[in-house]
């Protein structure tokens, strides 16, 4: 499959709905032999005839047609799949699983917690309180708040946010 089959279909599609290889190349930006060259290399790769050329008019063969079909809703697809993934980029969102002990949870991330929604109301959370040391690996776990610099897992990462002083 060639490499650039999604610029191939989109030149053949603006062909299509212009109705012009001069109008397509004005549309896409290029110059019209470019347009040509990409046709003629689609054409090749599918190994049909996708536009009948006349010296006033370009129209798409019945090939051509379901060809443009099929490409118009190919390139959609993708256009839509790039737009979701530049989003992520732009926008935090999703779920967030965090764990720590009752006293730290109930006590200092309600506050913390709520301001963090403020600024990215797209994220969601999932508390767990527990003072039972579980694996957060296998349990999918993003971030555990712990009341010791002690780490279970040698692969995972601690940083100190605030000391607390104990009084009895």
């Amino acid at each position: 499959m060639d490499k650039d089959i999604f610029y191939l279909m989109r030149v053949f599609c603006s062909v299509v709905e212009y109705g012009s290889f001069s109008l397509a190349a004005n549309k896409l930006d290029v110059q019209a032999p470019a347009v040509s060259k990409a046709i003629a290399k689609l054409e090749k790769l599918v190994g049909k005839r996708l536009l009948n050329r006349s010296t006033r008019s370009v129209e798409a063969s019945d090939v051509g047609r379901y060809f443009y079909k099929e490409a118009i809703s190919q390139l959609s697809s993708l256009d839509s799949s790039l737009e979701v993934v530049g989003s992520w980029a732009s926008e935090v969102k999703g779920l967030l699983k965090i764990t720590s002990t009752h006293a730290v949870g109930e006590d200092l991330i309600s506050s913390t917690l709520a301001s963090f929604c403020q600024q990215f109301p797209s994220v969601t959370f999932e508390l767990m309180f527990t003072n039972d040391i579980i694996t957060l690996p296998s349990q999918n776990i993003d971030v555990a708040i712990r009341s010791s610099n002690a780490l279970e897992d040698s692969c995972l990462k601690s940083k100190e946010l605030f000391s607390v002083q104990r009084l009895v």
